[in-house]
């Protein structure tokens, strides 16, 4: 079982798509005249899925609690894959979620840009990729990709980070992503090549990855649930589309990794990265399609300030499994002082 599968939790299902189904259900086979409420067993070994009036279907055997016999029966493939748990990188519904970082923008309003051997320093490694990716001679902060058939690419940078505040720019453009393009972060030790199409960032317990086509996020995805991302825009009933240009901004010292444009904030994607070394890295399969990565700078670690301190244990105390706005609106507190432990401006 993958990073974070053996920690298990009783989540209230709300139909979310975010949030994980309980693992019971109610079987519609009727024995004695009664519903049996039967609880999944561990998965094992699976036949493969007939396709059942366009709905594929796996055969699980369930134990019926009354009588102690067993039956097999057919559930559909949508709710297997959501029997898994809820991913432990999950960015969850905290208020800083959707704040968006002043040292963002302290680090795009810098000057004057970095020169060109430091962005050849942070760019992508030509030493640590996949065999059908390459960085181009006339430009090192580009890769090009060979136009290989069934074949998924990735490549890392050259700099990890495991403490500070770093944003890079990623310029991937729309036209060139094909099924599958995926950009996050990835341990040293991430697979960069795997046969046949996938999002291989964010598919093990070695990287995080939000597949910009599909609009979802993954930290091992074979064992744990993807989520919607971005959230924290307004939903105007178009499908999202994220731009040529993406703002990477990762915090080691508070553990978490987001995404921007430059005049708009997507949200925290990820969370729980502290104690990790982390490198860029972006998952492939179009042919001959190029992407640039600029690193645009960082800032050093440094001591929390009293408020925040205040703010992250009063956040801290509140109960779990509710909105943490709705549990602030209840304290007899001042608006001002609401405000601010909702990342609310006065």
């Amino acid at each position: 079982m993958g990073h974070g599968s053996s920690h298990h939790h009783n989540y209230a299902y709300d139909g979310s798509p975010d949030q994980p189904e309980s693992n019971t259900y109610r079987s519609s086979i009727r024995r004695h005249g009664t519903n049996a409420r039967s609880t999944l067993p561990p998965t094992g070994h699976v036949e493969r899925p007939p396709v059942i009036a366009n709905r594929r279907l796996r055969e699980r055997t369930v134990n019926n609690g009354r009588n102690g016999t067993s039956q097999v029966v057919r559930v559909p493939q949508r709710n297997l894959i959501r029997d898994r748990q809820q991913s432990s990188a999950h960015p969850g519904n905290h208020p800083s979620g959707v704040t968006r970082p002043w040292k963002f923008d302290a680090i795009l309003a810098r000057t004057p840009p970095l020169d060109q051997e430091t962005l050849e320093k942070f760019a992508w490694n030509p030493d640590d990729r996949s065999l059908n990716v390459f960085v181009k001679d006339d430009d090192r902060l580009t890769f090009h990709r060979h136009p290989v058939a069934q074949s998924t690419d990735c490549i890392r940078g050259k700099v990890g980070f495991s403490k500070g505040f770093h944003v890079w720019k990623i310029t991937w453009p729309v036209r060139q992503r094909g099924t599958n393009a995926v950009i996050g972060v990835a341990t040293k030790t991430a697979p960069m090549h795997l046969a046949g199409y996938h999002s291989l960032i964010g598919q093990n317990s070695e990287s995080y990855g939000w597949d910009i086509n599909r609009n979802r996020c993954g930290f091992d995805a074979r064992h744990e649930s993807l989520w919607k991302y971005p959230t924290a825009i307004p939903d105007d009933g178009r499908p999202f589309v994220a731009p040529d240009d993406i703002y990477c901004i990762l915090d080691m010292d508070e553990g978490f990794m987001a995404f921007a444009s430059r005049d708009q904030y997507y949200g925290v994607a990820f969370r729980g990265l502290k104690g990790k070394k982390l490198y860029p890295v972006v998952s492939c399969v179009w042919g001959h399609c190029e992407v640039t990565m600029k690193y645009l700078g960082g800032c050093d670690p440094e001591p929390r300030q009293l408020m925040e301190a205040c703010r992250n244990t009063i956040l801290g105390r509140l109960e779990n499994g509710k909105d943490p706005a709705d549990v602030v609106r209840l304290l007899p507190l001042p608006k001002s002082l609401k405000n601010f432990l909702l990342y609310k401006p006065n």
